[in-house]
């Protein structure tokens, strides 16, 4: 079996059709990881969502599905009544912050469906995500966490911070980059963890567009979200596959 990890989707059926088939996918052989984000962005996410569960109803496998930030925000936006929510008015007040950071595209995939099946992602898939997960000694979780609180510290107090924080991988960068620099291998690996697979920062902002391994942390945000780029990474090759762009 392969543990397949994936990057922040943003609504791109067609980065997520792409980036399956660059890496061969077999629902027989391989088991997937997403780091959350599945929407805003692009314009297909209940289409996302809707393959992210056929993936896993026709797998052998199961698939891990964990909680981002923008994931939280249309969860929370699912929980109205199906009068108001059918209110784009309405929904676009309350929930602002998710409507004008990608939240319009998603909400506009969703109203194209019926109320039945918008309730069974809900239900289904929203509702189960997962704000980490930890295997063989390794961290999966979409933003990273407090380093000033440390990871357990962040789950007990703090559990937000797993989809929000930055500040694990702005000194992983930081780290990363004087490496370079020095032109030399500086061992600055973080916490507990022999690998920590996060999300949430696109490395595009830095002017990195392959999935950035920092020690053992590896990020595998690529700017989806604006680019398309969508990333898959084989966690025991440590080889990857990014989509069409």
């Amino acid at each position: 079996m392969r543990t397949l990890v994936m990057g922040d989707i943003h609504g791109n059926l067609n980065a997520l059709e792409s980036v399956l088939t660059k890496a061969s996918y077999n629902p027989n052989n391989d088991r997937l990881i997403c780091l959350g984000d599945y929407v805003d962005g692009w314009s297909e996410s209940f289409e996302v969502v809707r393959t992210l569960l056929e993936l896993q109803n026709n797998s052998t496998h199961e698939h891990i599905y964990l909680l981002g930030n923008h994931d939280l925000w249309f969860r929370n936006v699912l929980t109205e009544p199906s009068s108001l929510l059918r209110d784009e008015s309405y929904v676009s007040n309350k929930h602002s912050n998710w409507y004008y950071n990608g939240g319009k595209s998603t909400y506009d995939s969703y109203m194209d469906y019926p109320d039945e099946f918008i309730k069974i992602h809900k239900t289904n898939f929203f509702d189960r995500l997962k704000y980490y997960h930890i295997e063989d000694n390794k961290l999966y979780v979409h933003a990273g966490f407090n380093l000033e609180l440390g990871f357990v510290n962040t789950v007990k107090f703090m559990p937000e911070e797993l989809i929000w924080n930055r500040s694990l991988y702005q000194e992983c960068l930081k780290q990363w980059k004087y490496s370079r620099e020095k032109k030399k291998t500086v061992d600055f690996n973080i916490g507990e963890f022999d690998k920590i697979y996060i999300g949430h920062n696109p490395t595009i902002a830095d002017g990195i567009i392959e999935p950035l391994k920092m020690g053992n942390v590896i990020n595998l945000d690529q700017g989806c979200k604006a680019n398309g780029c969508l990333s898959i990474w084989n966690d025991k090759t440590n080889d990857y596959f990014q989509s069409d762009y």
